[in-house]
């Protein structure tokens, strides 16, 4: 959520920053801007995707591991 904020702030003040600026500095600030946010959503995604993944690793871990401790027999540690 942290990335997200961020480029919620970064596109509040090239907005503001827009509206001073004229010309070509307003086009390149929107350009620069554009490209900021999207590269930023992205690897957003990628982060999320792979924690997303290494959780569903643990949790097949730890249904693996109660597997195996239900197959022992009582005697057994």
């Amino acid at each position: 959520m942290r990335d997200v904020s961020d480029v919620m702030l970064v596109a509040i003040f090239s907005l503001l920053s827009l509206k001073l600026l004229e010309g070509w500095m307003a086009i390149i600030t929107g350009l620069v801007t554009i490209s900021y946010i999207i590269v930023t959503l992205i690897f957003a995604l990628k982060r999320n995707n792979r924690e997303k993944e290494q959780e569903e690793r643990e949790k097949e871990r730890h249904e693996m591991e109660v597997r195996l401790l239900q197959k022992k027999p009582d005697g057994e540690v």
